[in-house]
């Protein structure tokens, strides 16, 4: 079985075939499906694109671009659809093949992910985020104002080398070691700046689990 939907349409713009995941991701019949144009499965803006790109397609024009189609039940579905023109043996346009992935939740997820590292830029407090082996992979604003590296910069160093003192790193290095078994830390720790200047801050460390529960940073 494949995860992408599958249809056929006619040199006028009709779906002569669907398989089954076109089916789930319209939430229509294929007998509901079969004979209509695959405009009728959209609203006016999204239909304007797919005419521009099916008129593309009689030039023999292969080409990806996203959808917004309506299901059965009235959802939006934001889909990635890869056209391929038909073309027979004469070269006359017969139609086109379309291999439609709905990335609905992706994008959800995507635009989500891009919420929190909003989020997480405007807080007054550093925020920073690191591998399973302290190297640093996030670095938000307020931690590029009190340490004084950017982001840049920071992201793919060790946090015990930027950030710590010659008499914490010690110290530091610990308490990474109970971080990788799980334990959360807290407490008043000195820090340094990127130029040398050391400075008190409280600090919470937290380890970071992906969505399998596996400790990753």
């Amino acid at each position: 079985t494949t995860q992408e939907g599958i249809w056929q349409l006619d040199e006028h713009n009709k779906i002569i075939f669907v398989n089954k995941k076109i089916c789930e991701i319209l939430e229509y019949s294929e007998e509901e499906i079969i004979g209509k144009e695959h405009l009728y499965f959209m609203d006016d803006h999204e239909k304007e694109k797919a005419i521009i790109a099916f008129e593309r397609r009689k030039s023999g024009i292969s080409e990806n671009f996203l959808i917004n189609f309506i299901s059965k039940n009235g959802k939006q579905v934001l889909t990635n659809i890869s056209a391929t023109p038909i073309i027979d043996d004469q070269s006359n346009f017969k139609g086109s093949l379309g291999m439609i992935s709905d990335i609905t939740e992706m994008k959800k997820a995507d635009e989500e992910n891009k919420f929190k590292a909003n989020l997480l830029n405007t807080i007054g407090q550093a925020a920073i985020a690191t591998d399973i082996n302290g190297i640093v992979n996030y670095w938000n604003k307020a931690a590029e104002n009190i340490y004084g590296w950017t982001k840049e910069e920071a992201i793919g160093k060790h946090i015990v080398d930027i950030a710590t003192t010659e008499n914490t790193k010690e110290q530091a290095m610990q308490i990474m070691e109970k971080l990788k078994i799980g334990k959360t830390w807290s407490g008043e720790f000195k820090m340094k700046k990127k130029n040398g200047i050391n400075f008190p801050a409280l600090v919470t460390n937290s380890p970071i689990y992906n969505e399998n529960n596996i400790l990753t940073g």
